[in-house]
């Protein structure tokens, strides 16, 4: 392999380590609570499972080189399951895509005074959830 090659790859490299690194300050900075791109954009809550596709296709680049992601990993991981609707307190249900804190109170109240959601149409009961939102929170809650 050529020297200027050699570089160039080391470069990508660099630029990828330096990109999970960022990505994993800023989850770490979501997960603690506090989303700053959320707040410029109204409360707009992002999740793991938004950023999960990313994380994962950056994750296989980086594994191509042989870079130890172990971090990453951990990650990704708690993203992918699921959220149970019937016993979520209001900060966990602002982790599903579209839901702040109002909807957030909205859901509790509604399983308070109804009892427990059995089907995800039985969220269409909620005042703010429409069927494009349900579309949406499906793969994401269970019951």
């Amino acid at each position: 392999m050529a020297p200027h090659q050699r570089r160039i790859i080391f470069g990508l490299l660099a630029i990828i380590i330096i990109g999970l690194s960022l990505k994993l300050i800023d989850r770490q900075r979501q997960m603690a609570g506090f989303d700053f791109q959320g707040l410029l954009d109204g409360f707009k809550y992002t999740t793991a499972l938004e950023n999960a596709n990313v994380d994962i296709i950056v994750q296989s680049n980086v594994a191509s080189f042989q870079v130890k992601t172990d971090t990453l990993e951990a990650q990704v991981q708690p993203s992918m399951l699921l959220i149970n609707i019937n016993t979520a307190d209001p900060e966990r249900l602002m982790a599903l895509p579209g839901i702040g804190p109002v909807l957030a109170a909205e859901i509790v109240a509604h399983r308070t005074a109804h009892g427990p959601f059995r089907t995800a149409e039985d969220l269409l009961e909620v005042k703010g959830i429409g069927p494009n939102k349900l579309s949406k929170l499906l793969g994401r809650v269970e019951f």
